[in-house]
């Protein structure tokens, strides 16, 4: 998610989001157990381990990402400057690092209502929803799998701040 979000960051996030209406632009930790925790690396015979012990690696199954369409969008990749089109208009997402493209991936959505389309502000090393054309659901994340809205960064002092 950088540069929004850097490694190491620790982040205040509002639980209360998943029973809100999510919005296009919201920046949420997902459970990525059913969707893009199967797009991660299989895990290791010590994380298999662990696992039946009852431990087990929050990074492998919480994911940030910001939400780029939610239920009744039409979303492309991409018009001919390169620019994601949502609801037949380009977006803006000045939120990307300079040089990062909207998307390598084509594809072209409608999210259907109770889901949200989500992407990673560094699209190049994003797993996201593209990770999920192909499968079932298509890419599109159920709402009921976020579990809350990042609020802030909270340490380092230097990095706190709201997140936008």
């Amino acid at each position: 998610m950088a540069p929004t979000l850097q490694a190491n960051d620790r982040l205040l996030v509002w639980k209360l989001a998943r029973f809100a209406d999510v919005q296009r632009g919201d920046v949420v930790i997902l459970d990525g157990t059913d969707t893009l925790a199967g797009a991660v690396e299989p895990d290791s015979p010590v994380d298999t381990l662990s696992k039946l012990l009852g431990i087990e690696r929050l990074e492998n199954r919480l994911f940030v990402k910001r939400i780029v369409a939610v239920g009744g969008d039409h979303l492309v990749c991409c018009d001919d400057q390169g620019s994601l089109v949502l609801n037949g208009k380009s977006l803006r997402e000045s939120y990307l690092p300079v040089g990062e493209h909207p998307s390598d991936i084509r594809f072209d959505v409608n999210v259907p209502t109770g889901h949200v389309w989500v992407m990673g502000d560094s699209r190049s090393t994003s797993r996201d929803s593209r990770e999920l054309l192909g499968r079932p659901g298509g890419g599109m994340i159920p709402i009921d799998m976020i579990v809350g809205r990042v609020a802030a960064v909270a340490w380092p002092p230097a990095r706190m701040g709201a997140v936008s």
